[in-house]
């Protein structure tokens, strides 16, 4: 089982492994088998390969900026990341599907007063492979209104996993970021994982997700923070799953495959419903 002391041990372990120095000599050895082991582009990291100092500063990096089109129209949601489609769908009953025959609530998935915004809405999962760039962006333009920490357990996300094991996401390690749109309400769930129990956030450097650390596991903004579509917000570590919530008010259109692969930018949905009583300062953006 990868629960507790032996999940938190490997990812220790692990973090301790992917962060150690690597000498500029052993470099493109190391990074160059690892890009073949996982598939990793190579032609589209931001930086040279001799310029990353360890496995882990190599998986969090940036892309070329002229890797990823942002989409600019204001209608268009698009991919918050890299990765593979699982699903997406409406929910209905407060219920969202992992997989044929498993299901889970919407708030035992964020497990926040935010959570009633999320009834009947919509939803996509994407899955990041280790050839994926980890970093998160922002979907839409609005505010960053709030984040929840929820700890867990570190089960992987991946096949079999995903079709089998009765609540994946709600048993492990999670980071919610919401933001408020024009369109209504977003959840960005970033979900934790075997090996990929830290999380960083752009917008808040003081988060911390190691649970004896992290004092403050729910955080509402007095002052929003104004976001951009396409904008870095968070970091996986590795790799990992996010679940994209849209409360029910976001009218989309997903025109997307299931099983398709993403790439962040990319437009995955057209809003069609803006709420007229809200509004958003964008003098900044």
């Amino acid at each position: 089982m990868y629960k507790s002391n032996i999940a938190k041990g490997i990812c220790l372990l692990t973090e301790k492994i992917t962060t150690l120095y690597i000498p500029r000599i052993l470099r493109p050895f190391i990074l160059n088998t690892f890009s073949k082991i996982f598939g990793v582009n190579l032609n589209e990291v931001e930086n040279p390969i001799s310029t990353y100092t360890s496995i882990n500063k190599f998986f969090t990096r940036g892309l070329k900026k002229d890797c990823r089109t942002i989409d600019p129209l204001d209608t268009s949601l698009t991919s918050p990341v890299d990765g593979k489609t699982l699903i997406f769908d409406n929910f209905k009953n407060n219920t969202l599907i992992q997989a044929k025959g498993i299901n889970f609530s919407v708030n035992d998935l964020l497990s926040h007063d935010l959570s009633s915004h999320f009834q009947d809405g919509q939803f996509i999962t994407v899955y990041l492979s280790p050839k994926d760039c980890h970093r998160i962006f922002s979907p839409c333009d609005g505010e960053i209104i709030g984040y929840s920490y929820v700890p867990g357990a570190l089960y992987p996300v991946r096949s079999p996993y995903i079709e089998n094991l009765d609540g994946l996401y709600i048993k492990n390690e999670r980071v919610t970021t919401f933001i408020q749109t024009p369109f209504g309400k977003i959840a960005l769930v970033k979900v934790a994982a075997m090996n990929v129990s830290s999380i960083s956030l752009e917008y808040d450097k003081t988060f911390n997700q190691s649970s004896d650390k992290q004092t403050s596991p729910n955080k509402t903004f007095s002052a929003p923070i104004s976001i951009k579509k396409g904008e870095w917000i968070s970091t996986f570590n590795l790799g990992s799953t996010i679940v994209l919530l849209l409360e029910k008010s976001m009218k989309t259109n997903f025109i997307i495959e299931q099983k398709s692969h993403l790439n962040y930018g990319q437009k995955i949905a057209t809003l069609t419903q803006i709420i007229k009583d809200h509004t958003i300062d964008r003098s900044n953006n």
